[in-house]
C-alpha cells in the first residue's frame, strides 16, 4: 500500500515538473512573438531608407506597366526567345538607365575603399 502511494506521489512530481518546465517553454514562446510583432510593427512603420531611391523612380515608373504586361515564363517558348521579347519590351528605357547609372556611380566610391 506504501508502494502504490509512493509511486502515485512520484509520478504527481514528475507532472508537476513537466508543467511547469511546458510554461516556462509557453512563455518563452509568448515573449518571442511579442518581440517578433514589435520588430514587424517597427519595420512597417519605419520603411528602411534608400538613397538611390529618389532617382530610380522615373524609371521604375516607367517600366512598370511594361512589366505588368509581360506574361511569366511556362516553357512553352524556348528561354532565349522568351528573354529577347523581354528585353525588346523594355529597352525603350535604356537611356534613362544610362543617366541613373552615371548619376549613381560616384555613391559608393567610400564602401570600396
Amino acid at each position: 500500500m506504501l508502494i502504490i502511494i509512493a509511486r502515485k506521489q512520484t509520478r504527481i512530481g514528475e507532472l508537476l515538473r513537466e508543467k511547469f518546465v511546458f510554461q516556462l517553454v509557453i512563455r518563452q514562446k509568448g515573449q518571442n512573438i511579442l518581440n517578433l510583432q514589435g520588430q514587424i510593427l517597427a519595420l512597417q512603420n519605419n520603411p528602411l531608407g534608400n538613397m538611390a531611391d529618389g532617382r530610380r523612380l522615373p524609371v521604375l515608373t516607367m517600366i512598370a506597366p511594361v512589366l505588368g504586361k509581360t506574361k511569366p515564363y511556362i516553357g512553352q517558348e524556348p528561354p532565349d526567345d522568351y528573354l529577347d521579347r523581354f528585353i525588346q519590351s523594355i529597352l525603350f528605357a535604356q537611356g534613362h538607365m544610362t543617366a541613373l547609372e552615371n548619376a549613381n556611380a560616384g555613391d559608393f566610391d567610400d564602401a570600396v575603399k
